[in-house]
Order: C-alpha cells, then structure tokens, then sequence
C-alpha cells in the first residue's frame, strides 16, 4: 500500500511540471545600426520540434520601435496545428512559432508572427533564424534588416516551487499517515 501511495504521489508531481509554460523577454537589435527595432515576451510549452527540444510559443507581443514610434502586435498562433509549418493570414510568411532556448539559432527558418499594427502599412512581422547567429525581423510590406535576437528567462512567480513544496509537504503528510 505505501508503495502504491509513493507512486501516485510521484505520478501527481511529474505530471503537473510539464503542464505549465515557460515564458521569456525578448529583443531584436539591428545589426546595422546597432538600434533596438523590437522587443516584447513570449510564453510556450516545451515538447515541440526537432527531437522534442523546442518550445511551441503560444502567447507573446511585440513592440516594434521603428522611427521611435512604438507599434505593439500580438504572437500569431497556430492553435489547429502547433509546432508546425503554417502560412500567414496574408499569405506572406511560413512560421511554425517554435523557439529553441538552448539552441543556436534560437529561431528555426519559419520563426515567429506577430500581428498587429506597425510602420508602413504592415499588419505582419516574421522573425526567424536563417542560420547560426542570425536572424531577420521581416515586415509583410518587403521591410526587413538582420540583427540578433535575444532571449531572458522570466520567472514564474514561484508557481513551480509552490506545487513542489505542496507535494513535499503531501508527501511528508502522506508518509506520516502510513506510518502509524
């Protein structure tokens, strides 16, 4: 019976990590001018992509800085079809949403959509990763310029270390409760 009860205490505590999202802070900085174009967050969960390693965004924003006038958007993504090449609602950019955190390019060739409203007209921003250490901010209006894109982790307000604590202490209790 103990045994039965470790397990499904175990089962209960591994199952409940991989259900939250990791979220991070973002920033695009033009290589050219050496100015930061974009910056803005984003949130996903991890299993996605090549061998599992990538993390399928599904919330973030955007705030384009073009001219210093700020044009924020939202992640465009893919709800039918997660992790996986789509095409954007004009029609201009493929994007599969995915990012890899340890990766480089942290951004595969698809990248990521924003939608929104920005400078010029576009209503589209594409950002993705060509190749090792690089990476292209690309408007659906035939704008774009290379850079490097940055990620920062942010924290989850303690959630994680809250639930492991609760199933230490479950734990402790259940253990407890056993023993007598």
């Amino acid at each position: 019976m103990k045994k039965i009860a470790w397990i499904f205490a175990l089962a209960l505590v591994v199952g409940l990590v991989p259900a939250m999202a990791d979220s991070w802070t973002w920033t695009f900085t033009d290589s050219a001018t050496n100015d930061l174009v974009a910056s803005g967050t984003l949130s996903g969960s991890p299993g996605y992509g090549v061998g599992g390693l990538g993390f399928n965004i599904t919330s973030g924003t955007i705030t384009d800085t073009v001219n210093t006038i700020p044009y924020t958007g939202i992640i465009y993504a893919d709800t039918t079809n997660p992790g996986n090449q789509a095409t954007s609602p004009s029609g201009y950019f493929y994007y599969d949403d995915l990012l890899y955190p340890q990766a480089n390019p942290i951004l595969d060739n698809d990248g990521l959509l924003f939608v929104g409203t920005f400078a010029g007209g576009a209503s589209e921003i594409n950002i993705y990763g060509p190749g090792t250490d690089a990476y292209t901010r690309y408007l659906n209006t035939g704008a774009n310029d290379n850079g490097t894109f940055a990620i920062v982790a942010t924290p989850d307000g303690g959630t994680t270390l809250s639930l492991l604590g609760l199933a230490i202490v479950g734990l402790a209790g259940l253990r407890r409760k056993l023993s007598r």
